[in-house]
């Protein structure tokens, strides 16, 4: 049944104040609310995803360094290669590749600030 006089909206107000409505719905809340927080802030601040990141750079640096013939399969764990389908390992490939030009790309940059 809809209330449909002010009478019937402040009598479901009030069932709702005595039934501990409001307090079931402010714990949800704040539940809610402490893991939106905690999901925002490791989106944000990755700090695991930034230290892989600082790591595969490096080890990009050294490949360019050392200036061999094929940088993506130096970079490449053979070992999980081997496990891969032709499919799966053209996939991993191209990732690891993409992952290659943003690394060299970063080297390039921090090149050119320190030169320039």
């Amino acid at each position: 049944m809809k209330p449909q006089t002010f009478k019937e909206y402040a009598k479901l107000a009030k069932q709702r104040l005595c039934s501990g409505f409001w307090e079931k719905v402010q714990k949800e809340q704040d539940a809610t609310s402490v893991a939106t927080k905690a999901t925002v802030f490791d989106s944000i601040y990755n700090r695991q995803a930034y230290d892989e990141q600082k790591e595969f750079v490096k080890k990009v640096q050294q490949v360019l360094k050392n200036s061999e013939q094929n940088p993506i399969m130096q970079l490449a764990d053979q070992e999980y290669l081997a496990t891969l389908s032709p499919d799966q390992r053209q996939n991993y490939l191209l990732k690891l590749s993409q992952r290659f030009l943003q690394a060299k790309e970063i080297l390039e940059k921090e090149q050119r600030e320190s030169n320039g």
